[in-house]
C-alpha cells in the first residue's frame, strides 16, 4: 500500500517537473528572441542615426581658444549621440585671407563635399560663419548651421535663416574695465592690445563703444597689430598707474611668423610690472590677473546643446536664434598675491585658480581615514538609535527633501523673475510695491530699491487713471475677477508705456489674500502700429470713396450736359425764329445765361473732383480764385461773411501751376477757416504781388528769391498756440476729436505749394484768428491776341455733315441748328448705322460730328474706323463728360476738334468753319 502511494506521488512529481521544464524552455526561447531583436534594432539605430557633422574652424589646429571651444561642443554631442561622426576643416584665416583665398577655399570644399551630405555644420568664429553665410546655398543647402565664437553678432543677419542658430561672444569689456579701477584706483593709463583680424576688429569696435565714461578717468592707448618684439620693448618700464587689456587673437613677430597666444602672454607678463587683464579663461595660467572671462569649453558646450536638439528633431525647444555666452569672474591667485589684492576686493562669487592646496587638500587621505573611523562609530550609534527613533528619522528625511525641493523651486523662480522679458510685479494688499523684476527696471528707469514700499498708483500711474485703477485693484484683491486689463504706466523720464496686464492673487495656506502678482507685456509699439494701420486704412477707404464719387459725378455730368445741350439748342433756335424787338427774346436771353452758368458750374465741379493726371499751365490766379469762390459759396454757411480784395497787380498775376491742385489748396484752407470760426465770422481773401527775399524763405521750401503772387486767407476764428503752429503741417497731426479729422489737410497743402516752388507762412494767436499766406512765383504773361467779334453770317455753309448722337432729342436739335445755318445735315442716333452709312458712300460727307459716349461703338472707336475708310475726312468729337477723351486725346486720335457739351451755337459754328476751311487749305 505504501509502495503504491510512493509510486503515485513520484509519478505526480515527475509530471510537475516536466511541466516546469517546458515552461522554462518556452520562456528561455522568448528571452533569446527578444534579445536578438533588441540587438538588431540597436544595430539598425546605430546605422540610421549616425549623424555626420562638419566642423569649420576659422583658425589652425592648436589655437588655445577654438580647440577648447570645439572640445566642449564635441563633449555634449558624444554624451547625447555617441555614434555622431565629426569631420574637421581648419580654415587658417589668421595666416591667409582675401577674396582669392575665399574663392580657393570655396572650390576646395565644393570639390571635397559636393556629393557628401552632412546633417549639421558647426562654424567656429567670425570668418567661418561669414564663409558659410556667403556660400550656404552653393555648398550646404538646407543643412542646419550652428555657429559659435562670433563677436558682437548682429541678430538681424539671421532674418529669414530658419536653419541657423548660434552662441555669440559678447565680451564683458565694461565690467572688466570697471574692475581695473576698482582693484587699481590710481590707474591713469590703460593700454589696449588687439589685432585687426575680423574678430579683433569687431571686439575693438565693441570695446570703444562700451567703455563710455571711463575715458574721462584714464587715457586709453591702443596698440594695434604690434609685433611681439615691439610689444616686449614698449611694455617694459611702464609708469606706475598703468594697466594692460589684452584681447588679440594672435601675435606676429617682426619676420611675420605667428606666436602662440600662450607663449606671447607669458613673455609679455614676465616683462611688465603692470597688471594684465583679459577675457578668456585660457589666459589665467599665462599672465592674466583675471577679469570677467569666458570659459570657451562652456561656450562650445552651449552650442553643443543647441546642436543636439536640432539633430534629435527638437527644434521647437530652442527658445532663441542667438544666445550670449556664459561668463564668470575668474582670477589667478599668483597674480593676486603679486599685486597684493585681497579676496575681499573681488566680486562676489569669483573663482580663483592656482591657489596653493589647503591643509585639507594636503592631508585629505588622512582626514578621510579619521573621519571614516568617526563616522563608523557614529554609524554604529546611529544604527542602534535607528531602531528606537525610526519615525523621527523618516520625518526628518521628508522635511529635508521638502526643503531642498523648495530651495530648487525658489532658485528657479528667482532665475525666471530675473531673466524674463516681461514685467513681473508684486504688490501687497494695500497696493504697495514689494517686488519689480530687472526687465521692469530697464524699461521704466526705476531701480527696485527706489520704489520698494512706495504706493504703486502714485509712483507709476498717470493721475487721470489713478482712481479707476485703484477701484479695479480692490476688486481683484477681493477675488472679483479682473484677470486681464490694459492701462498705461509712466517711466522715470515721464514717457507713457501701454501695458497688457495679467493678474493673479497671492494667498497663504488658509486662503487669505496676501497681495497681487501681475505679469505685464509692453504693447506700446504694437498699439502705435495698429493706430497707424487704422489711419492708413481710413485714408485708403476715403480715397476709394472719392474715386467712386468722381466716377458717379462724371456719369451725372454727361447726362446733365446732354440735357443742357437740348435746352440751349432750343433756346437758340427760338431766338432765331423770333424778331429781336419783342419781349420774349429777353426772357430767352436770361434762360440762355442760366444754362451757360450751369454749364460753367458743372465744369468747375468736375475740374475739382477729377482724379486723372493734371498738368501745369500758365493760369491767371485771379480767375482761378473767382471760380473757386463760386464753388465755395455753395457750401459755406450764410453766417460766414466772405470778403475778397484783389489788387490790380494781383488781378493780372500769371503763374505756372496745376489749376486743380491749387483749387484743392484753397478749398482746404477755406474749410479749415470755417471750422475754426465755428461757422460764424469773417473770411477775408486777399490777392496781390510781393517781392520775396532770400532771408524770408524757410529752409523746408525749395523757393528762390523773386516776384511772387501772394494769396492770403484770414479768419476770425479761435487761433492757434505756438506749439500747434509748429506741428500744423505734420502728417496725421490734428487738434480735432477722434473721427472728425485725419490730420492730412495742411500737410497736403504744404506739399502742393512746395511742388509749385512756392512757400507758406502762418500767423496766428489764440483768440485772434489765423492768416495763411501762400506765395507762388509769377511768370511772364502770355501775349494774347484780341478776340474777333463773331458774326454768325460768316460761319454759314452748305457742306454735308454727318451728325451722330445716341440721344435722339440732342441729335434732332443739333441737326436743326446746323440746317438753319445752311448746312446739309444727315442725323444718325446709332454709331453702327453711321458706320454702315459712311462705308456705303464716304464721299457723300464733308464733315463728321460725333458724340463720345454711345453704345456698341464709342466716338473714339467710330472715328478710328472712319479714318481707316477715308483718312482725309474731317471729324469733331463732343462729350458731356468722359474720362476716356479730352483735347489732347482727341488730337492724338486724329480728330480735328474737341468740344464739351452743352454746345453753344456760335462756338459750334466757329469750330465747324475753322475745321472745314483748314481742310480746304
Amino acid at each position: 500500500m505504501f509502495e503504491n502511494c510512493f509510486s503515485f506521488n513520484r509519478l505526480v512529481l515527475c509530471m510537475q517537473l516536466r511541466h516546469w521544464w517546458m515552461c522554462f524552455w518556452h520562456v528561455r526561447v522568448l528571452l533569446i528572441t527578444l534579445l536578438l531583436q533588441l540587438l538588431f534594432l540597436n544595430s539598425l539605430s546605430a546605422t540610421v542615426n549616425s549623424p555626420h557633422i562638419l566642423i569649420l574652424n576659422s583658425y589652425n589646429q592648436g589655437h588655445p581658444g577654438t580647440d577648447s571651444l570645439i572640445q566642449g561642443f564635441q563633449r555634449i554631442i558624444t554624451e547625447k549621440i555617441p555614434e555622431a561622426q565629426f569631420q574637421f576643416e581648419y580654415l587658417d584665416s589668421k595666416n591667409y585671407s582675401g577674396p582669392l583665398y575665399d574663392e580657393s577655399l570655396f572650390q576646395l570644399l565644393n570639390y571635397k563635399y559636393k556629393n557628401r551630405p552632412f546633417d549639421l555644420i558647426l562654424a567656429s568664429d567670425d570668418y567661418a560663419y561669414n564663409f558659410v553665410e556667403q556660400n550656404y546655398a552653393a555648398l550646404f543647402p538646407d543643412v542646419p548651421v550652428i555657429f559659435c565664437g562670433t563677436n558682437n553678432f548682429d541678430i538681424n543677419r539671421l532674418e529669414g535663416k530658419n536653419n541657423f542658430w548660434g552662441v555669440d561672444e559678447r565680451l564683458s569689456f565694461k565690467k572688466t574695465v570697471g574692475l581695473i579701477f576698482r582693484l587699481f584706483p590710481a590707474t591713469k593709463k590703460v593700454i589696449v592690445i588687439h589685432d585687426t583680424s575680423i574678430t579683433g576688429t569687431l571686439n575693438s569696435k565693441a570695446f570703444r563703444t562700451e567703455i563710455g565714461n571711463y575715458e574721462k578717468q584714464a587715457v586709453f592707448d591702443y596698440w594695434v597689430d604690434q609685433p611681439l618684439e615691439v610689444l616686449l620693448e614698449n611694455i617694459q618700464n611702464l609708469p606706475t598707474g598703468t594697466a594692460i587689456i589684452y584681447f588679440t587673437s594672435y601675435v606676429k613677430g617682426l619676420s611675420g611668423e605667428f606666436h602662440n597666444n600662450y607663449d606671447a602672454l607669458k613673455i609679455l607678463s614676465a616683462a611688465s610690472s603692470a597688471p594684465l587683464f583679459g577675457f578668456w579663461e585660457f589666459g589665467l595660467n599665462h599672465g592674466f590677473i583675471g577679469g570677467k572671462v569666458m570659459k570657451l569649453s562652456e561656450h562650445g558646450a552651449l552650442a553643443g546643446q543647441i546642436a543636439t536638439k536640432v539633430l534629435m528633431g527638437e527644434k521647437n525647444e530652442i527658445k532663441s536664434k542667438l544666445y550670449d555666452s556664459p561668463q564668470i569672474y575668474m582670477f589667478d591667485d599668483v597674480k593676486l598675491k603679486q599685486f597684493s589684492i585681497p579676496d575681499s576686493k573681488l566680486p562676489k562669487g569669483s573663482i580663483i585658480v592656482n591657489r596653493p592646496p589647503s591643509f585639507y587638500q594636503q592631508h585629505k587621505v588622512t582626514l578621510f581615514a579619521v573621519l571614516a573611523f568617526i563616522f563608523g562609530l557614529l554609524a554604529v550609534v546611529a544604527s542602534v538609535k535607528f531602531y528606537t527613533s525610526r519615525n523621527m528619522i523618516v520625518a526628518y528625511r521628508k522635511q529635508l527633501l521638502t526643503e531642498k525641493a523648495l530651495q530648487r523651486e525658489m532658485a528657479f523662480s528667482t532665475t525666471l523673475i530675473n531673466t524674463a522679458q516681461l514685467i513681473i510685479l508684486i504688490l501687497d494688499v494695500n497696493g504697495h510695491i514689494k517686488k519689480i523684476n530687472p526687465y521692469m527696471e530697464s524699461i521704466t528707469g526705476y531701480k527696485e530699491t527706489e520704489v520698494k514700499g512706495n504706493d504703486w498708483f502714485d509712483t507709476f500711474l498717470p493721475p487721470a487713471d489713478n482712481t479707476e485703477l485703484r477701484a479695479k485693484f480692490r476688486k481683484t484683491i477681493a477675488n472679483i475677477d479682473v484677470n486681464r486689463e490694459i492701462y498705461p504706466i509712466e517711466t522715470k523720464d515721464g514717457q507713457q508705456l501701454m501695458i497688457e496686464w495679467h493678474n493673479n492673487t497671492l494667498k497663504d495656506e488658509a486662503g487669505a489674500v496676501l497681495g497681487l502678482l501681475s505679469f505685464g507685456i509692453d504693447i506700446t509699439e504694437r498699439m502705435q502700429i495698429d493706430e497707424k494701420r487704422q489711419e492708413l486704412e481710413t485714408q485708403l477707404n476715403q480715397k476709394h470713396k472719392m474715386e467712386a464719387v468722381g466716377v458717379m459725378a462724371g456719369g451725372m455730368a454727361h447726362n446733365f450736359n446732354n440735357n443742357l445741350s437740348i435746352i440751349l439748342g432750343n433756346i437758340e433756335l427760338a431766338q432765331k425764329k423770333l424778331p429781336e424787338n419783342i419781349e420774349m427774346v429777353g426772357y430767352l436771353n436770361d434762360a440762355k445765361i442760366a444754362v451757360l452758368r450751369s454749364r460753367d458750374l458743372i465744369r468747375q465741379i468736375m475740374f475739382y473732383s477729377r482724379q486723372d493726371t493734371q498738368y501745369k499751365t500758365s493760369i491767371q490766379l485771379s480767375v482761378l480764385l473767382d471760380e473757386t469762390l463760386q464753388l465755395l459759396r455753395a457750401t459755406l454757411p450764410a453766417t460766414i461773411n466772405v470778403q475778397t480784395t484783389v489788387t490790380e497787380d494781383g488781378r493780372n498775376a500769371t503763374i505756372h501751376a496745376d489749376a486743380s491742385r491749387l483749387q484743392e489748396c484753397l478749398i482746404n484752407l477755406c474749410n479749415n477757416a470755417m471750422q475754426a470760426m465755428d461757422e460764424k465770422g469773417n473770411l477775408t481773401i486777399c490777392l496781390k504781388t510781393e517781392d520775396v527775399q532770400k532771408e524770408d524763405i524757410p529752409s523746408m521750401y525749395d523757393a528762390h528769391p523773386g516776384h511772387y503772387a501772394k494769396l492770403s486767407i484770414t479768419d476770425t476764428g479761435c487761433g492757434m498756440a505756438k506749439e500747434t503752429i509748429e506741428k500744423a503741417f505734420d502728417l496725421f497731426y490734428t487738434t480735432k476729436p477722434v473721427n472728425e479729422g485725419t490730420g492730412v489737410g495742411l500737410s497736403t497743402v504744404q506739399g502742393i505749394v512746395n511742388q509749385h516752388n512756392g512757400l507758406i507762412k502762418v500767423k496766428s494767436h489764440l483768440g485772434e484768428g489765423t492768416t495763411f499766406d501762400l506765395f507762388f512765383p509769377v511768370t511772364a504773361q502770355p501775349q494774347v491776341s484780341a478776340p474777333k467779334n463773331s458774326d454768325e453770317e460768316e460761319y454759314k455753309g452748305a457742306e454735308r455733315i454727318l451728325f451722330i448722337d445716341d440721344d435722339e432729342m440732342l441729335a434732332d436739335i443739333g441737326s436743326k441748328m446746323l440746317t438753319e445755318m445752311g448746312y446739309q445735315v444727315t442725323m444718325v442716333t446709332e454709331s453702327q448705322k453711321a458706320l454702315q452709312l459712311f462705308m456705303t458712300d464716304a464721299d457723300s460727307f464733308d464733315l463728321v460730328i460725333t458724340d463720345q459716349t454711345m453704345p456698341l461703338l464709342t466716338g473714339k472707336e467710330l472715328i478710328n474706323k472712319l479714318k481707316q475708310i477715308k483718312p482725309s475726312i474731317p471729324t469733331i468729337i463732343c462729350t458731356g463728360y468722359s474720362s476716356k477723351v479730352d483735347k489732347a486725346e482727341a488730337k492724338k486720335l486724329g480728330a480735328d476738334a474737341f468740344m464739351m457739351k452743352p454746345l453753344e451755337l456760335s462756338a459750334l459754328l466757329q469750330i465747324i468753319r475753322q475745321v472745314l476751311d483748314r481742310k480746304k487749305e
